[in-house]
């Protein structure tokens, strides 16, 4: 009985791979799959995870021919069985109690969408800072309020990967990514399912740690 499964799509990030893994591994779920989808990557991002599978069999490794990003979640997408869709970039990391804080809160009140606070971690200084957001009241209460929903489409900054999402809101109203695109294609998805959205709720934490090279 799988009820989160976290799609990874992967190219070319196998030095930043150990550190996202161990960031995941710590939540001792075993509700949980993670899917790491190898995108015809040429570095050995694939033996990595192999190795992971071996000690944790909520790890698997899915390959396909590259696509790009896009065609990779959607793969992901495709072969998830959770009740609850998550995702991440693999050259990021997490705090350990990121996906247990947000699953544990879309349960209580049933909320189709729960996201929390992230932080740019820059990769030339080592340093962070927390990116500031929509994050209070409403939603940190947990709002079905269409008009509060509405108002996040255009105003919370574009980072599916700081949240996870019911698949029935995906599959009901056929939410997929754009495989076409090449760059940007959170954004659609992003849209697609605020607008579709009949509940929301933050946790104004910063548990999402997103790589960039410098301030």
């Amino acid at each position: 009985n799988i009820e989160l499964s976290v799609i990874f799509p992967m190219y070319n990030i196998a030095k930043y791979l150990p550190e996202c893994v161990e960031s995941i591994r710590k939540w001792q779920a075993d509700y949980v799959e993670y899917l790491f989808i190898d995108d015809g990557s040429p570095d050995n991002c694939a033996e990595i995870i192999q190795h992971y599978a071996g000690s944790d069999s909520r790890i698997k490794l899915l390959k396909k021919k590259n696509g790009g990003c896009a065609s990779a979640r959607q793969y992901g997408l495709e072969h998830a069985r959770g009740r609850y869709i998550g995702f991440i970039d693999p050259d990021d990391y997490i705090d350990t109690t990121m996906f247990k804080k947000l699953f544990e809160r879309a349960l209580c009140g049933s909320y189709e969408i729960a996201y929390c606070g992230y932080n740019e971690l820059y990769e030339s200084d080592g340093s962070t800072r927390e990116i500031p957001d929509l994050y209070g009241k409403p939603y940190s209460i947990g709002t079905v309020n269409q008009e509060s929903i509405n108002r996040l489409i255009s105003y919370l900054r574009v980072a599916i990967w700081r949240g996870i999402y019911a698949r029935d809101l995906i599959e009901r109203n056929n939410i997929h990514f754009y495989t076409d695109l090449r760059r940007f294609d959170d954004l659609p998805f992003k849209v697609e399912v605020l607008s579709k959205a009949r509940s929301v709720v933050a946790i104004p934490e910063h548990l999402y740690y997103y790589r960039l090279a410098r301030p």
